[in-house]
């Protein structure tokens, strides 16, 4: 399993809204187009969830690439120099 910080990257992608991500997902390798959204997960958390297609080195599209990034330290930044 991955893991990010103790966390497992699979439990974060559970908690964010797998409903909304499966279709990103097919739409992502049909259209061979990146797709970004900003979700959030079970506890109000807030992520960019970006999707690319996984490209082999012979350019065959084999899959997605999936990654999360927290966005709520940068919200804490934000609101720490106002």
């Amino acid at each position: 399993m991955i893991q990010r910080g103790g966390q497992v990257v699979i439990k974060m992608l559970s908690d964010v809204k797998q409903r909304m991500i499966k279709p990103l997902i097919t739409e992502t390798i049909e259209t061979v187009s990146p797709v970004e959204r900003t979700v959030q997960d079970s506890k109000g958390e807030t992520y960019l969830l970006r999707i690319r297609p996984y490209k082999t080195p012979d350019t065959r599209i084999d899959g997605a690439v999936i990654a999360l990034f927290d966005l709520e330290p940068a919200k804490s930044r934000k609101g720490g120099s106002q």
